[in-house]
């Protein structure tokens, strides 16, 4: 299998070309003498180690979400997550990578001994630019041999500042109003990789901060991401019988304030976290929905007391992480007659709109010739408060009376997905592309 290095990256891959292909070589003849090709020598191997170096500084340059290390039938390829994208980086010769996944296992203090288990985690701070960078790695047994994915936790972007999730200013005075409360329930609901835990964290600091350390944290999570001084981290286990469900029992009798639980996933964490968050704790949490309205008869549906959801709930957030079109080289045009009809009609906003913009499918060299650089958060927000309770009870489960009814009732605290769509939209953060996939 061929894999081509994208135009933009090559620099990254020719650089260090011929120091990969040469270990690559020498490591290929100590695995057949198998005098020379032990776990020890690779720790130690200088090359090995000042590749891994060089991976995980570019990836941090690039500002990747993730690494990934694989091995195909002639070569072995890095691969880093930029934005929603996969993008080849460097090629590795085939036998230099068994190498390079020894180094890393090292570092991550995994052994080296079982490594066909079907999947071994472990972290590894690495440093770079004077910051240090913790990195959760998972490592698996694949066909053509052993694979590892690096997760970047950009732990630095934590201080607590709500600013920096990019909120727009209705959503982020009512997420710093709830964040202030002694009880009740704040829930995110969004996809796998949309920014939840990075929201949810940087709540937690913001409380931390914001009282000075006085209130007693936990967090329950599958596993711990980002780690966090004078936060009570709890990772599941369901080996040991941790889940979220027994750890929040057991936490709930260690006298917290604040409880950060990973996900609501059943009955037994539904009925327990609803309850905590009538009984003097604030509870930070996500859940499966495909936006803010559903959250509720999603909770109702896992059994939660529809008594205790009415006084328990506080706010609920939507989120999705999209690319951000490169604003040095997005191409500014007309909006077409069928895409204005098509925003008149539905993003709710009373105003026009007669330029967006497109992806430069050439990219350009400060996006690495992709088109798109970084991501950007688009929300919608609920606030539970009585006029959305009046209308639970109005609408009776039914979401697009629900939404109707909120846009129309005054006090209600309810930004819809559609709104920000349309703010991206017109700042030339995403093409009509992007705004179609979100709203259906």
């Amino acid at each position: 299998m061929e894999v081509q290095v994208q135009e933009g990256h090559e620099l990254f891959y020719d650089k260090e070309k011929t120091m990969d292909v040469s270990f690559g070589e020498e490591y290929r003849k100590r695995q057949k003498t198998d005098t020379f090709f032990t776990a020890n020598a690779i720790r130690a191997d200088k090359r090995l180690n000042q590749l891994a170096d060089i991976i995980l500084n570019e990836a941090i340059e690039m500002k990747a979400k993730d690494i990934h290390i694989n091995q195909w039938s002639k070569e072995g390829i890095v691969e880093f997550r930029l934005g929603n994208d996969l993008v080849p980086i460097r090629r590795i010769h085939k036998h230099a990578v068994d190498g390079l996944i020894i180094v890393l296992r090292n570092r991550a203090e995994v052994s080296v001994e079982n490594i066909h288990a079907l999947e071994i985690s472990g972290r590894i701070t690495h440093t770079f630019g004077g910051k240090d960078y913790d990195m959760r790695v998972a490592f698996m047994p694949a066909t053509n041999g052993q694979t590892a994915v690096i997760r970047i936790l950009y732990s630095s972007m934590l201080n607590g500042n709500i600013e920096i999730l990019g909120l727009p200013d209705m959503v982020k005075i009512e997420l710093e109003r709830v964040l202030k409360l002694k009880e009740g329930m704040v829930i995110l609901a969004g996809g796998t990789g949309s920014g939840k835990t990075t929201t949810l964290y940087t709540g937690i600091v913001h409380i931390q901060k914001s009282t000075r350390g006085k209130k007693k944290i936990y967090a329950i999570e599958d596993p711990v991401e980002y780690r966090v001084d004078g936060v009570t981290q709890i990772s599941t286990d369901e080996i040991r019988g941790v889940t979220f469900a027994t750890a929040l029992k057991s936490i709930l009798r260690g006298d917290p304030n604040v409880i950060l639980l990973g996900e609501i996933n059943d009955k037994s964490t539904a009925f327990t976290a609803v309850r905590s968050a009538t009984t003097g704790h604030l509870m930070l949490t996500t859940i499966h929905a495909n936006n803010t309205l559903e959250v509720r008869n999603a909770l109702s549906q896992l059994g939660a007391n529809p008594l205790d959801l009415g006084t328990a709930l506080k706010m609920v957030l939507y989120q999705t992480l999209q690319d951000r079109l490169c604003p040095h080289c997005k191409i500014p045009e007309p909006i077409s007659v069928a895409d204005k009809r098509w925003v008149d009609r539905q993003l709710r906003v009373n105003k026009e709109m007669l330029l967006v913009h497109r992806r430069n499918p050439d990219g350009c060299k400060e996006c690495f010739h992709k088109g798109v650089k970084g991501q950007i958060l688009l929300v919608e927000m609920l606030g539970a408060n009585r006029a959305y309770n009046r209308g639970v009870e109005q609408t009776k489960g039914d979401i697009y009376k629900m939404q109707d009814y909120l846009l129309e009732t005054e006090g209600a605290k309810y930004y819809p997905l559609e709104w920000d769509v349309f703010k991206h939209l017109e700042t030339g953060n995403i093409d009509m592309a992007t705004a179609y996939q979100l709203i259906d």
